[in-house]
């Protein structure tokens, strides 16, 4: 999409630079915080109210997909190890949890453990799939057509099969893993 497209092209003008300036690129997954006490809520609630009422019946990729999220907390304590470091061996870390992260087959089980309900979602393969798939549904049920909508910009993820390597990450702060799952 526009907002990853204009990410990348961001770097390679920072990474232009990288003799010039001290620079450290930090490329971090969907990063979650607990809800606030004033009422604000994060992507993962969000996330999970939708699919626990029902408004997103398909999803991209398949039930072993990743879901990379990782805990604001954990993304911070990272990125300030990284930076106290005297002197650091790369240009960019992926913050993320790299073959640990959450797969949407278990994350789907997470939730209706905690809403306490079988929850129906269908796993539809690639975008175009997918795609197809909201469009029949649609048909039958035209509220969830804003709702994709809304949450397209994190629903396509799952359709794109990735491990980021966090290796060089690991390595430079001495750790076998970031720190919990969310």
């Amino acid at each position: 999409n526009s907002y990853q497209q204009t990410k990348y092209e961001a770097e390679l003008l920072v990474q232009a630079q990288a003799k010039k300036f001290p620079i450290v690129i930090f490329r971090p997954p969907f990063i979650i915080s607990p809800n606030s006490s004033g009422g604000k809520v994060n992507f993962l609630s969000i996330l999970i109210s939708l699919v626990a009422k029902g408004h997103l019946p398909c999803v991209t990729g398949s039930e072993k997909s990743t879901m990379d999220l990782v805990k604001a907390d954990d993304a911070a304590k990272i990125i300030v190890r990284l930076l106290l470091k005297e002197k650091l061996s790369y240009i960019t870390y992926h913050i993320t949890n790299g073959a640990t992260a959450l797969d949407i087959g278990t994350f789907h089980k997470m939730i209706e453990v905690k809403m306490g309900k079988h929850i129906p979602v269908e796993y539809c393969g690639n975008i175009e799939s997918f795609s197809k798939r909201v469009n029949e549904i649609s048909k039958e049920r035209p509220e969830v057509l804003e709702v994709y909508k809304k949450a397209e910009s994190f629903l396509l993820e799952p359709a794109y099969p990735k491990i980021f390597d966090n290796h060089h990450t690991l390595t430079e702060i001495g750790s076998l893993r970031l720190g919990e799952n969310p």
